[in-house]
């Protein structure tokens, strides 16, 4: 007769014991649907067009300000809020690169004059 001994195994590490982490792509989707349900447009989900702007809207804006320019924007029929919010968040951005570029030309103007010019008027 044969006499089993046990083998005493190492506990390996199992998915429950890792803390699960939300990735950067589950973050962006839910604010994704967040916009969406906050703008009343859950149903264009698939449409390409509007996942592009709701995705442009999420990098440059938080949540709050969605919620403020949905209730400035009023309820144009023939624009709808997410067109015009997109446009002016993009217009916002093009202005404050713009400012930045223009405040970097004239401190470099100034730099190759002792004083700043006088406009003579």
């Amino acid at each position: 007769m044969e006499i089993l001994t046990p083998q005493i195994e190492t506990p390996k590490e199992t998915n429950s014991d890792i803390p699960i982490e939300p990735s950067e792509e589950t973050s962006e989707n839910v604010k994704n649907i967040e916009f969406l349900a906050l703008l009343g447009m859950k149903d264009e989900m698939f449409n390409k067009e509007t996942m592009e702007k709701i995705g442009y809207l999420t990098k440059n804006i938080s949540l709050d300000e969605l919620q403020e320019l949905a209730i400035r924007s009023g309820n144009d029929t023939q624009t709808s809020k997410l067109d015009k919010i997109f446009t002016y968040v993009k217009l916002s951005k093009l202005e404050s690169e713009s400012a930045r570029k223009f405040h970097l030309i004239h401190n470099a103007k100034n730099q190759w004059m002792d004083k700043p010019m006088q406009s003579r008027i």
